[in-house]
């Protein structure tokens, strides 16, 4: 089933309310005229369709990649990356 635009952007409204304004999904429901709950479906929803996506950055996470595709691409075999010792 394919999502229209207008629930698309209301997904998106409230996402933004919700994740980079810090706003409460009660405030939220409130000012859509909608339930606390609706508004946690909806936010699923934003997630499930792509609309947001969460990132989480863990810290030596970056390093160790970085130094696995270098020891995958040359002749490296040990190193240090971030402080954690990869083997």
């Amino acid at each position: 089933m394919e999502t229209s635009l207008e629930k698309q952007k209301k997904l998106a409204y409230a996402a933004q309310r919700y994740y980079l304004e810090d706003r409460k999904q009660s405030d939220i429901a409130q000012e859509l005229g909608a339930s606390r709950p609706l508004i946690g479906r909806m936010l699923s929803e934003a997630r499930e369709l792509g609309v947001v996506e969460i990132t989480i950055h863990e810290p030596g996470a970056r390093a160790a990649r970085l130094l696995d595709r270098l020891r995958l691409s040359s002749s490296v075999r040990d190193g240090v990356a971030g402080g954690f010792r990869a083997q």
